[in-house]
């Protein structure tokens, strides 16, 4: 008699652990698909299609744009990608443009590059073919000077050198702004040698450095 109700008391311990086992199983399989449910997703361009991205940025002439090839949000299709590149080499060609003078005094001058057809502009690839006067960004360059002559000839002047670059209205309602930039300048005699840098970045975590060089003369004496 002591024996069965032993066995009965063991029967029951070992059905109330097994129904605690699986109810345990039962709830983690629960946790984790509700946890893979409610994942994340994650988008990333593939191979062949960073390839072609990195063929179409050298083909407009930015091959060294950068350009995030996974994310947590969605990323622009490849059409959208063409576009971001098109407008970029677009911009790069109206600040890459001759200069022109817009104001003077007689120890500053502003420079400012020029509107013209994008036909007469070299760095234009003849992929985008396009010959409008339409502005989609601005290079300003402002220069102050003073200079001291002794008696016998003009000393070394001391100059300050601005750049800014601006974009058109219509390039920043398509998402782009002017990052970091940087201007810096060396100079020879009467002429002055200026470096523009700067980002030019698209909300699509698009980051373009933008470079540019040239000789000026502001209209100081050579010393």
């Amino acid at each position: 008699m002591k024996f069965n109700t032993s066995l009965k008391k063991k029967m029951k311990s070992f059905i109330a652990l097994t129904i605690i086992i699986f109810s345990g199983i039962a709830v983690w399989s629960c946790s984790q698909d509700e946890i893979e449910g409610n994942e994340q997703p994650f988008y990333r361009y593939s191979a062949s299609e960073i390839a072609t991205l990195r063929s179409m940025a050298k083909q407009y002439g930015i091959p060294n744009v950068k350009f995030i090839t996974e994310s947590e949000t969605e990323l622009a299709s490849m059409e959208e990608m063409e576009t971001i590149f098109k407008n970029i080499a677009l911009i790069k060609a109206c600040v890459s443009a001759p200069m022109e003078i817009i104001d003077s005094t007689e120890n500053e001058i502003i420079y400012q590059t020029r509107r013209m057809p994008f036909k007469r502009l070299e760095t234009i690839t003849e992929t985008l073919n396009i010959s409008n006067n339409i502005s989609y960004g601005t290079l300003t360059w402002s220069v102050h000077w003073t200079q001291v002559y002794d008696g016998n000839r003009y000393q070394c002047p001391s100059v300050s050198v601005g750049g800014q670059l601006s974009l058109s209205s219509e390039m920043e309602r398509n998402g782009f702004h002017v990052g970091a930039s940087n201007t810096s300048f060396s100079i020879r005699g009467s002429e002055l040698y200026v470096t523009f840098t700067c980002e030019i970045m698209h909300y699509s975590s698009v980051t373009y450095v933008f470079e540019t060089s040239r000789w000026i003369h502001p209209g100081f004496r050579a010393y």
